[in-house]
């Protein structure tokens, strides 16, 4: 529970923090146009696939909710997880195509230390990048990658949609819903 509280923390951390950590404060669409004008892309990765005996969330199917279940392509997140690209676009199930640029959330010499303790822990602090839905310029993608996890918020005209991983037996299962419904 204490590593899923963190990890909530430090995408919140990238969403409100993140652009005023920067030197320069560009919103993330200007971000994308700029990177898009000055390079390509580097790579995309086939992240996600659909599930195909998809699971049921018994608590969004009680009030009707859309979402899409699919899995997590561990080859995909290590090879992204090892080459750290400044730049990339991931294909969402339900989303699209995001274009994401890489985010640096953490001041420099940030440190977690537990409480009641003088002694601070080393925890993967993961890859955060921040983007667009590629077409939405109003869009805000936030996504930060963790070892056998993906998790963010997806902002356009249609809601906020929610992306994380369930619990289950092989970890590999992630949700992607829609928060208004």
């Amino acid at each position: 529970m204490r590593n899923l509280t963190f990890r909530f923390m430090m995408l919140c951390t990238a969403l409100v923090a993140g652009p005023g950590l920067q030197a320069q404060n560009l919103r993330p669409v200007e971000i994308i146009d700029h990177a898009k004008f000055a390079q390509s892309f580097e790579e995309s990765y086939p992240l996600f696939s659909l599930e195909k005996n998809s699971t049921k969330v018994a608590e969004l199917d009680a009030v009707g909710a859309d979402y899409e279940v699919f899995n997590l392509d561990l080859n995909s997140m290590t090879n992204l997880r090892k080459s750290e690209p400044a730049l990339l676009e991931l294909d969402l199930p339900g989303v699209g195509k995001v274009a994401l640029a890489k985010a640096s959330i953490f001041a420099d010499g940030f440190r977690v230390t537990e409480s009641g303790s003088s002694t601070y822990t080393k925890a993967p602090l993961g890859l955060h990048y921040r983007g667009i839905v590629d077409g939405d310029k109003s869009s805000l993608v936030a996504i930060s990658v963790f070892e056998g996890e993906v998790s963010g918020l997806i902002a356009t005209d249609d809601g906020n949609f929610v992306l994380g991983r369930l619990t289950d037996k092989n970890g590999d299962t992630h949700i992607l819903y829609n928060d208004k419904d």
